[in-house]
């Protein structure tokens, strides 16, 4: 991802001429009841979205944000500095990556956050011997205590959205398409964690991959049945456009049909 320059002027475009219907952002206008859209000007598309509801439910809108993905995987205090920056460019949010949730000084980065006045979202992967679909029963308890660290630092650094593959560790490629009883642990998972994503006030937010990465759960319509299942409002869908890129025949018609369940984009350009 190229790392705009300092100092530019926020802009508006409007999106009224796309053909909304297979238009990627025209598909994210239609989905947020919004006629104005805007992107930063350094041009192609920002990295990452974050759906939010409005008091009346019946409109959304969406914050514009950037994944520290960008410049590192372990992110550690110094990249704090950067917040002012990105702040200054216009951008409403940082994503934050998390493997290990201890390793993060989550009080610290939430009071970075709160002071540049910036959102706070969280993308996290599950380390190999935390399995939620895994047959081993010791690897899926693991898998839920580690997923509710993850709740419970996500929510000290005062982020409302936390999402990721988070089914199953990425590179986990049994041979074998997904049984009805890793469907039925994987339910069983996220269940568990409904009352701290309650008392947190957070939204998980299961995140599709590629074939290459899972063989679980790669497109929005499974991520959709899933979330269907789980029966949790505060259970819902991130589509990244990469992942999407290979798995969906329409990325444009995968959003849509999300409905409610879109909880969070990320954007890429490669």
């Amino acid at each position: 991802m190229h790392c705009p320059s300092r100092g530019y002027r926020r802009q508006s475009i409007q999106l009224q001429n796309l053909d909304r219907r297979t238009s990627l952002l025209g598909a994210l206008i239609e989905h947020s009841a919004c006629d104005e859209f805007r992107i930063p000007p350094w041009g192609g598309f920002p990295v990452m979205l974050q759906r939010k509801e409005t008091v009346t439910h019946s409109r959304h809108s969406m914050k514009i944000g950037v994944s520290a993905f960008a410049w590192t995987a372990q992110f550690q205090p110094h990249h704090l500095d950067r917040l002012p920056i990105l702040k200054e460019m216009g951008l409403e949010a940082v994503e934050i990556p998390m493997f290990d949730p201890g390793m993060l000084t989550a009080e610290q980065i939430g009071a970075a956050f709160k002071a540049n006045e910036l959102d706070c979202t969280v993308c996290a992967l599950l380390p190999k011997s935390c399995n939620p679909i895994s047959p081993d029963p010791a690897a899926r308890q693991r898998a839920i205590e580690h997923l509710k660290r993850c709740v419970e630092a996500s929510a000290a650094m005062g982020a409302k959205l936390l999402g990721g593959p988070l089914f199953s560790p990425i590179g986990y490629l049994p041979k074998h398409r997904p049984t009805p009883d890793e469907w039925s642990r994987a339910i069983d998972a996220f269940q568990a964690l409904r009352d701290l994503l309650e008392k947190n006030e957070l939204t998980l937010s299961i995140e599709p991959v590629n074939r290459s990465e899972t063989f679980f759960l790669r497109t929005a319509a499974e991520a959709k049945l899933l979330c269907h299942a789980i029966a949790d409002p505060r259970v819902g869908v991130t589509v990244d456009t990469f992942h999407a890129n290979i798995e969906e025949l329409s990325i444009a018609k995968a959003i849509l049909n999300l409905g409610y369940h879109l909880k969070h984009v990320h954007l890429s350009e490669n």
